[in-house]
């Protein structure tokens, strides 16, 4: 079983959401695990040039010259990791009602046609059949995850936008915790909550 870790936690030490980080690699134990820190290695937005490379190759299946192909190796290199995952995790804090940009980019790099998903008689499909996706996040406030709409506290658009995304790429099964960190009184308790969540889903992946 190979994991892959994604996260993203730009306040290090004193990042709450790291509490949820640490407790998974302590899970995982270094059990067939990659780890990516989009700080570190960070995805790209589309240029005109890597635009039209994409579309070239992966639309109308013409091969690129070596210039196209260097402007999307980061794009091919997140989708490739993912692609060899069996489980994959997504960690970072929650910003503005939803997940940071550099997420939602990192997303955008991997979910490429041919590769993440194609086009049926009936409309789209996902194409990483078989892979299981865990998102974590702390917030500071407390949302609901039943709708998103613009009245308070329907504003969790983190957890509906990541289970879109990765049923979109096919993946079998979803799961998304979080925790709220916003009330000083019951931040650990809501982390607990959520590690304890943590162990119920990965000791049955695992398992």
């Amino acid at each position: 079983m190979k994991t892959l870790i994604v996260k993203y936690l730009p306040g290090k030490e004193i990042s709450k959401t790291k509490k949820l980080y640490d407790h998974i690699v302590k899970h995982l134990n270094n059990k067939n695990v990659t780890e990516i820190d989009l700080e570190i290695t960070q995805p790209t937005f589309f240029n005109n040039e890597s635009l039209m490379a994409y579309y070239q190759r992966n639309y109308q299946g013409i091969p690129l010259n070596s210039e196209q192909e260097k402007s999307l190796k980061v794009m091919d290199d997140f989708t490739e990791k993912v692609n060899n995952a069996d489980i994959v995790i997504l960690v970072s804090p929650m910003h503005n009602f939803g997940m940071p940009g550099i997420v939602k980019t990192w997303f955008d790099n991997i979910i490429q046609k041919g590769i993440a998903f194609d086009y049926g008689a009936t409309g789209p499909f996902g194409m990483f059949k078989g892979k299981k996706a865990l998102t974590l996040y702390t917030s500071a406030g407390s949302y609901s995850t039943e709708k998103v709409t613009a009245n308070y506290p329907e504003w969790d658009s983190y957890t509906f936008l990541s289970k879109i995304e990765f049923s979109f790429m096919g993946f079998d099964e979803i799961e998304v915790i979080s925790a709220s960190i916003g009330n000083a009184e019951t931040i650990d308790e809501n982390l607990n909550n959520a590690k304890l969540k943590i162990d119920q889903v990965l000791t049955k992946w695992l398992s």
